[in-house]
């Protein structure tokens, strides 16, 4: 058994195998034949991962799906490690804006009504730079897409395929996540405090992005700076590259803003910025510039669901956690009253009022019902089911899904910014051409 094996097993399925009994959130529209018409699941693990990294997330329909030729509309986002993460999916009918109201109704209401700070999509052409990497994520999951699923999948395989790619998925975030607790990342500047303490606060994979930051930090000089007021204000400028950035900051607060807003858009503090904390001797990174989600601990805490319940992606798993927290404290707790009488008595007294209180809310846990396979909540004219059992048995207990002609083949549609950006470097190719000739004849 390999180490990544072991640490899967002793942390079960925290990070992403699929637990025996996973409760799937799904909602299914239906036409008065009684057929679906549109599908949409997140998984617990979806939630949760929504919960910590729904911040800023990818929308995409372009997929090539399966013989029914419906759009695949996928919701992704990044995880700490910078991998990335469904955090909900559905089946479409069409692409009407009535139907992506109910959807994203569907996906709000899956993940507690929590509304992200950004989404990126593919309609847009103004937001067409900033879906580079959108665009990234979409090529990367279809190609993974069609490692495991074909054009002509019936829906009870479509699911089954489509579980593979997510599994796949986590258990690449799950070797990540060994990977970064079983070891520090190397250091550039072993003696520099902020990196130290950056290595052990980041990911390894935002490490490296941070560590980058400080290097080209000192590839910039201070042109100019007024330090007349409680807020100086900086003129940082790179050394080989053209350009200058203006740097607010209070020494007294330790508060600091860069027109380059890299802290604004990504999450982590610029070179300009870590420029002017040097030459003030802010040797850590203040608390308030260090974001939980690209942190070691973005996973740590509680995920609550729309009905206030915790989302666990494995109760047993809980349990578990619950008892290797305990046990620890309550063994040192015996050792050190057994060596004093009078420690013992008073633990001996408290152990036996513990017990009392821990069985009457046992009592009392054990008489109210929590089987989540029997609620059932509404959304307009769908239905929304958080179950314990498979997503293609809850499509079987319906009449079937409604046949739709469309798009056929597995390729992945090109959205209208993509065809956009392709006509214009085409034109530019010309244009190009032209000039040469032009050149060559004059």
């Amino acid at each position: 058994m390999s180490d990544v094996q072991a640490f899967a097993i002793d942390v079960a399925y925290a990070f992403g195998i699929k637990p025996k009994e996973i409760h799937e959130l799904m909602s299914r529209e239906l036409d008065i034949e009684e057929q679906i018409t549109n599908i949409f699941w997140a998984d617990a693990k979806m939630r949760i991962d929504y919960a910590h990294f729904g911040d800023v997330f990818s929308f995409d329909t372009t997929f090539g799906t399966n013989k029914e030729f419906r759009p695949l509309a996928v919701f992704i986002g990044f995880n700490h490690h910078r991998e990335m993460v469904i955090i909900g999916a559905a089946l479409l009918y069409d692409e009407t804006a009535e139907l992506f109201k109910w959807l994203f109704e569907s996906f709000l209401n899956a993940h507690g009504g929590r509304n992200p700070k950004s989404i990126f999509t593919d309609q847009d052409f103004a937001i067409a730079k900033a879906l580079a990497k959108s665009t990234q994520l979409s090529e990367s999951l279809n190609g993974d897409l069609k490692d495991y699923m074909k054009s002509d999948l019936n829906m009870d395989d479509f699911f089954e395929h489509f579980e593979m790619v997510v599994r796949q998925k986590r258990d690449k975030e799950l070797e990540a996540e060994y990977n970064a607790r079983e070891k520090l990342p190397p250091l550039c500047l072993k003696n520099s405090p902020l990196l130290k303490q950056a290595s052990h606060v980041y990911t390894p994979t935002i490490f490296k992005l941070f560590q980058n930051e400080c290097d080209y930090a000192s590839t910039t000089i201070i042109k100019e700076w007024n330090c007349s007021q409680p807020v100086h204000e900086y003129t940082v400028v790179p050394l080989e590259k053209v350009g200058e950035y203006k740097v607010l900051c209070s020494p007294i607060s330790r508060t600091i803003s860069c027109s380059c807003r890299k802290f604004e858009t990504f999450g982590i503090l610029c070179c300009h910025a870590l420029k002017v904390f040097d030459i003030l001797d802010i040797n850590i990174i203040p608390d308030a510039y260090i974001l939980k989600r690209w942190t070691r601990e973005a996973k740590n805490g509680y995920v609550i669901d729309s009905i206030g319940k915790d989302v666990h992606g494995d109760v047993n798993l809980k349990v578990t956690q619950r008892y290797r927290r305990l046990c620890p404290k309550l063994v040192r707790l015996a050792s050190r009253a057994a060596e004093i009488e009078e420690a013992y008595a008073l633990v001996e007294g408290v152990t036996k009022e513990l017990e009392k209180q821990v069985e009457d809310i046992a009592m009392k846990f054990s008489s109210v019902s929590l089987d989540k396979s029997k609620d059932q909540m509404s959304l307009g004219g769908s239905e929304i089911m958080d179950r314990g059992e498979p997503i293609k048995n809850l499509v079987e207990k319906v009449k079937g899904l409604k046949k739709k002609e469309g798009r056929k083949g597995q390729k992945r549609c090109k959205s209208w910014v993509e065809q956009q950006s392709r006509r214009k470097k085409k034109t530019s190719t010309k244009d190009t051409v032209r000039q040469q000739l032009s050149n060559v004849c004059s």
